[in-house]
């Protein structure tokens, strides 16, 4: 504001990890001999800072190459009307790794586990000398809906890195087929 460059009184806040608001709900539906189990879970207000965004797209590994959309919508001189930051080539002069370009809004609600379940009629499990029979499909990690750009809004990282994604590998969507035999 005042021009002068003061590192005390010029910091400011410009995300925060921990969301606003975190939870999950669920519920059973049955009718008859068939049963619906779904679950849900969310985090909302949370920020994450995309490292493996600007990994990626700031020149700083050899071992990928930056997206296209990036390559074409950088700035590269004064006067171009770009999307992107330039390019990382020399981290000592271009420090935009810091850049608050960087961080993302990591809310998402997530469609967590879905269960369809059949339990075979009692007479017919009664005549199989069962107590009960119950075969269900399952699925778990089904759908995320989030404007987060990154593989996965709920990424496992560490506490002393908390909100940084370095690109680590999504949760893994299950499908599943169980058969419950009561005896």
């Amino acid at each position: 504001v005042n021009g002068i460059i003061d590192f005390a009184k010029d910091k400011v806040k410009i995300g925060c990890s921990q969301p606003v608001v975190f939870g999950g709900f669920n519920t059973t539906v049955s009718w008859r001999d068939l049963s619906l189990f779904v679950a849900f879970n969310y985090s909302i207000g949370n920020d994450i800072y995309n490292c493996a965004a600007y990994n990626q797209n700031g020149y700083v590994t050899s071992k990928c190459a930056p997206s296209p959309q990036w390559i074409e919508n950088m700035w590269t001189k004064p006067g171009d009307i770009a999307l992107y930051p330039t390019p990382d080539y020399n981290r000592s002069v271009n420090k935009n790794s810091l850049a608050d370009f960087w961080i993302e809004d990591g809310s998402f609600v997530r469609l967590q586990s879905l269960k369809l379940s059949y339990s075979l009629p009692s007479g017919l499990a009664k005549m199989l000398k069962m107590r009960e029979l119950v075969i269900s499909l399952y699925g778990n990690n089904l759908l995320t809906w989030t404007n987060y750009s990154g593989f996965d809004p709920e990424f496992g990282g560490s506490t002393l890195a908390e909100g940084i994604d370095n690109g680590k590998y999504p949760r893994r969507r299950e499908f599943g087929f169980n058969i419950n035999f009561g005896f």
